[in-house]
């Protein structure tokens, strides 16, 4: 994983990638800072990975589903935790500068 928008894919994929590799391995994420918040100044900004980039192959297809027309929200880790089969550690940092630009307002 990486920092940030790395972790992010790690929630976002993690059970496609599982059912790329063996059923006899073991296989757990470990997502670093990157479980980021469904907030309006953050899950917008990821329509852009949706319309023009098509990129939903990967992500968890019982999310989308539930996410019709709003498929930016399963690329959001507080969103796609809870759809994960795929054991996650998940390591968020109290410092991460992207997230605290983005989800931490002055008054926090």
């Amino acid at each position: 994983s990486g920092c940030s928008a790395g972790a992010m894919r790690v929630f976002a994929h993690l059970d496609a990638l599982r059912s790329f590799i063996p059923a006899s391995a073991k296989v757990v994420g470990l997502a670093d800072s990157g479980y980021y918040m469904d907030v309006n100044i953050f899950t917008p900004l990821k329509r852009y990975v949706v319309t023009e980039q098509n990129a939903t192959a990967l992500l968890n297809q019982e999310c989308l589903k539930t996410f019709e027309g709003q498929e930016e929200k399963c690329l959001v880790g507080s969103v796609i935790a809870g759809y994960l089969k795929t054991p996650i550690f998940a390591f968020q940092s109290r410092f991460d500068s992207d997230q605290r630009s983005c989800e931490i307002g002055p008054l926090c």
